[in-house]
């Protein structure tokens, strides 16, 4: 065995050598037009055929070790299969891979690597596993993914852990957001974890004009951990806890019911074929049959992106921070100019005020890197005063007869082509800010119309 795999090993450098030298000959050609083109069709066929080559022997060399034989070893098996190929990539370039791009890959070593995961949550493989293996390696934004993991995986873990849930749960930002706290989805959902404003409020995340607990990754993950232990709670099964709570507790029940009646039983499996939106009443729904498969993808992609020639960006995720309690308004400007801290910078750390202004009202924090403690310590009497009544006056904030800080108001008309997102876009808002605004109890709107927009 030892020796077949190394004579494979061979052959591959060989042909990935071969491969490297035949495409340098492009650009060391000289020659006509025609004799070049000629010449690239030529070198293009032949490193066709290097690829199958290749793509063949990496078949052979991965099929060896889940022989039917060590079957009963599959997860050691992985391993080495894994770090053997660790040692060996076919290409030093992440883009090039042929793994990434083709997902060249038996089915019996993905098994045998997901089965080498440690997780409380059952990872199953199945056709939705591969098909979302192969959407994520193609991801031009994995690498960033990746990078950004080393700030939000800590994050979610630690969160999840200490309400006794399984550290694995941190793969649902993958699946929800890919790591973008600010991330929106048509439906309205909204950050790291993407609540729906309804769930959000009953998670106890604030939401109004000023700030958005959505968009704070520590507020969103306790939050997410609350309810996914609500799931939990009601379904004793991870899978269908991990379904609810992108498909709702209320559609996985309908689910299972009808599994029931129809005889089926009353798991995760037989309710998989019942997922019908609206309680049962709507239409059978892809997205909620493939989300465990794209739960156990996005693990698997997390664990093996070495194996895929994958190689993680450097992401400019914020790093060490220290939180402070805001006790009065205070624009992020007010920060930026005394403190030395880069708008931007305030803005990555704090999502959750997505107007720049902190009322400083309950639950109210500063987060700014912990490099500039110093500087902020220094000044943190003088910045409430700072531009008070240019950064916060008038025409950006007013108060309401109960004393409310609201954002300041202005009349927009509705003119031809509009809709309630083109507007909500133009002044840097939601549609769901517009609506509430102006009482809407749906989109629509008409040519002339008076909005109260509020900047």
């Amino acid at each position: 065995m030892q020796r077949i795999m190394r004579i494979s090993r061979r052959l591959i450098a060989i042909a990935c050598l071969a491969l490297l030298a035949g495409t340098a000959l492009f650009a060391q050609n000289g020659g006509s037009r025609k004799e070049l083109r000629e010449q690239n069709q030529r070198l293009l066929r032949e490193r066709d055929s290097m690829e199958r080559l290749i793509g063949q022997l990496r078949d052979s060399l991965a099929a060896s070790p889940l022989s039917p034989a060590l079957e009963a070893e599959t997860p050691l098996q992985a391993r080495w299969y894994t770090e053997g190929m660790a040692e060996f990539p076919l290409r030093t370039e992440a883009k090039d891979s042929l793994e990434r791009y083709t997902l060249d890959v038996p089915d019996s070593v993905l098994v045998a690597r997901i089965a080498a995961i440690r997780s409380a949550v059952p990872l199953t493989y199945n056709d939705d596993v591969r098909k979302w293996i192969g959407i994520y390696l193609r991801k031009a934004s994995l690498p960033r993914m990746i990078g950004l993991s080393q700030y939000y995986f800590p994050i979610l873990a630690e969160t999840f852990l200490s309400y006794g849930l399984p550290e694995e749960l941190k793969y649902l930002a993958v699946v929800e957001s890919e790591f973008k706290p600010t991330a929106r989805s048509r439906k309205g959902a909204q950050g790291l974890m993407q609540f729906m404003p309804a769930t959000a409020r009953q998670y106890g995340l604030v939401w109004d004009s000023f700030r958005d607990d959505r968009l704070d990754p520590f507020k969103a993950a306790d939050a997410a951990a609350r309810l996914l232990a609500d799931n939990y709670a009601r379904f004793k099964d991870w899978p269908l806890a991990i379904t609810a709570y992108n498909f709702g507790p209320g559609n996985v029940q309908a689910a299972l019911e009808r599994a029931d009646r129809q005889g089926q039983g009353a798991d995760y499996h037989s309710a998989r074929d019942n997922f019908y939106g609206s309680k049962g009443r709507g239409k059978l729904s892809t997205e909620a049959r493939e989300y465990m498969g794209k739960f156990v993808a996005a693990a698997y992609v997390f664990h093996y992106y070495p194996q895929h020639g994958i190689v993680p960006e450097e992401a400019l995720a914020p790093e060490d921070f220290m939180e402070f309690e805001v006790t009065d308004l205070l624009h992020f400007q007010q920060v930026s100019e005394l403190v030395g801290i880069p708008v931007e910078t305030l803005a990555q750390f704090n999502p959750q005020y997505y107007r720049q202004i902190i009322r400083g009202t309950e639950g109210d924090v500063l987060r700014i890197p912990a490099t500039y403690l110093s500087a902020y310590i220094a000044v943190e009497d003088s910045l409430y005063l700072h531009r008070k009544d240019e950064l916060l006056g008038p025409r950006v904030i007013t108060r309401t007869a109960s004393g409310e800080i609201i954002p300041a108001e202005s009349e927009y008309t509705v003119k031809k082509g509009d809709n309630l997102s083109k507007i909500a876009r133009q002044f840097g808002v939601s549609v769901d800010d517009l609506k509430r605004w102006n009482k809407l109890k749906n989109n629509n709107i008409r040519i002339g119309q008076k909005l109260t927009v509020r900047k």
